[in-house]
């Protein structure tokens, strides 16, 4: 998103307009939207518009890469889907960017029994392990 203001002839710029294409005004822009409603957007908001195949997603994702970020491992509890351990927190988070491309941090939700791990239960992944995930990091 591009923060545009209100043309000069209104007087000062308004940083609650929102474009996502540089190229138009902000009156005719279809991506028109108030910044104040995007950035409400808790983390809470954007996980509840994840589902089964933002998930799938994310594990080929991981799949794909071989690999986990440095400190995306988990430490407690896995998801364990085809042989294979996932961290459920990053899953988490690589699922909110395919449902919403926003991105989560590890500091914008919790791991654990009662948040990542009862999301997965929710979307029907029963599979919870009491081990850590053993994905290499870079």
């Amino acid at each position: 998103m591009v923060r545009v203001g209100k043309p000069k002839a209104w007087g000062t710029r308004n940083p609650d307009l929102v474009c996502e294409d540089k190229s138009k005004a902000w009156a005719s822009c279809p991506h028109f939207t108030r910044a104040s409603k995007m950035s409400a957007m808790t983390a809470r908001d954007i996980i509840s518009r994840i589902n089964k195949s933002h998930i799938f997603k994310a594990i080929d994702q991981i799949k794909r890469q071989g690999y986990v970020p440095k400190r995306r491992n988990s430490t407690r509890y896995s998801l364990r889907y085809d042989g294979r351990l996932y961290p459920p927190k990053y899953l988490i988070a690589l699922a909110a960017r395919f449902a919403t491309g926003k991105v989560l941090t590890p500091d914008d939700h919790s791991g654990g029994e009662y948040d990542s791990n009862k999301v997965l239960r929710n979307l029907g992944f029963r599979s919870i392990a009491r081990k850590k995930s053993r994905w290499s990091e870079r």
